[in-house]
């Protein structure tokens, strides 16, 4: 991929910090009303006391600092000393995306992410009856009909600058033929399109950019896809600090029609192996991966065909598996430890914004003057 340069109005020049004061009772206040709470908690520390800082994100909570925020701005607060770090309303306003499905919760992660580092405006529009396991923590999950979530996300788009399409790539056609202009973004994860490029070329044709998220889904696909690695929230899942209590044999393993090669691997392991039904929410799923220690990450497809083979690559879970600590075992019989750094989210989204970055500029809609 040609490397795409940041624009200027997104280094840390642009990024303006304030000192004001918010005297004690103030924050004490704010603290019994549990406000804190309704703040996008990040990995940030404040300068001026080290305590942790919470993002203000929404415009309910930009209220309470009405006087030195303005009603696009975004910034984060502590809430012990005051301090406030403000970024200015150019990086904000700079992109706007419509996130058209959620397979797997990859575009609540990936819209998450990029508003948090690029200060992005990501849309996330998911139907709720396949959310089955609440992957859409980030946007929102719709009820209703089929022809009215199609309708809900068409009058949406025209109010954003990239739609970005989540493996149902049925709604392209009328997309295109709404918005001609719009640059489009599909964005492939594993059955949709596994095997089945030459079926889908009237649909996936119309697209400005594809990408898939496993290398095994490059095979027999066109020229100028892109691999862009699945992204773990590293919000969620994490190594477990306190894990002296779980035995070191414990294993885990998700019933994928592949439970004789998770048995073979546990008695070459000399695991033991608790195999389990997927049937767990996406908010829960951390805690559970934090009570094994082993991960057998071996699963077939519905024509039963093993999957992960290829080039090592693992399983959505397996990788969510590595972020928690445990041992992955693949189907290639190897054993993988610690989250590889090409799947963090900070990565990856680095990836994603330079192909929005280069479709808007190839359009001629970035205009750095008028967003400084």
């Amino acid at each position: 991929m040609e490397e795409i340069s940041q624009p200027d109005y997104l280094n840390e020049d642009t990024i303006r910090k304030e000192q004001v004061t918010i005297d004690k009772e103030k924050i004490c206040k704010y603290k019994k009303k549990n406000i804190y709470k309704n703040f996008d908690e990040k990995t940030k520390f404040c300068a001026c006391c080290g305590e942790k800082m919470f993002e203000i994100y929404d415009e309910e909570n930009r209220k309470l600092f009405k006087s030195n925020f303005s009603d696009n701005d975004i910034g984060w607060i502590c809430l012990e000393c005051g301090n406030i770090e403000e970024i200015s309303s150019a990086r904000s306003s700079f992109m706007r995306i419509l996130h058209i499905f959620n397979t797997a919760g990859i575009a609540s992660i990936i819209g998450k992410w990029m508003d948090r580092i690029y200060g992005t405006e990501s849309i996330i529009y998911q139907r709720k009856r396949w959310d089955l396991f609440g992957h859409t923590t980030y946007g929102k999950a719709w009820g209703g009909s089929r022809y009215t979530f199609i309708i809900r996300t068409l009058l949406k788009a025209r109010l954003c600058d990239i739609i970005h399409v989540h493996s149902v790539d049925q709604i392209l056609p009328i997309i295109r033929l709404i918005y001609p202009n719009k640059p489009i973004v599909l964005h492939y994860h594993g059955t949709d399109i596994r095997g089945r490029w030459n079926e889908k070329h009237k649909k996936w044709s119309l697209a400005d950019s594809l990408i898939v998220s496993t290398k095994d889904l490059l095979n027999d696909a066109p020229q100028g896809v892109t691999y862009i690695p699945n992204p773990i929230d590293t919000d969620l899942f994490y190594p477990n600090i306190s894990s002296d209590d779980v035995p070191p044999n414990l294993g885990l393993h998700f019933q994928y029609r592949a439970d004789d090669i998770a048995l073979k691997f546990a008695n070459k392991f000399d695991l033991k192996l608790y195999m389990s039904d997927r049937n767990i929410p996406f908010t829960k799923m951390p805690d559970f991966l934090k009570r094994f220690r082993w991960y057998v990450d071996v699963k077939r497809d519905h024509k039963g065909r093993l999957l992960c083979v290829e080039k090592g690559s693992g399983s959505l879970t397996g990788l969510e598996a590595l972020a928690c600590g445990l041992k992955v075992i693949r189907s290639n019989g190897q054993v993988y430890e610690g989250l590889p750094p090409e799947h963090f989210p900070e990565n990856v989204i680095k990836q994603v914004y330079e192909i929005y970055y280069s479709l808007m500029n190839k359009r001629g809609k970035i205009k750095h003057q008028e967003r400084i």
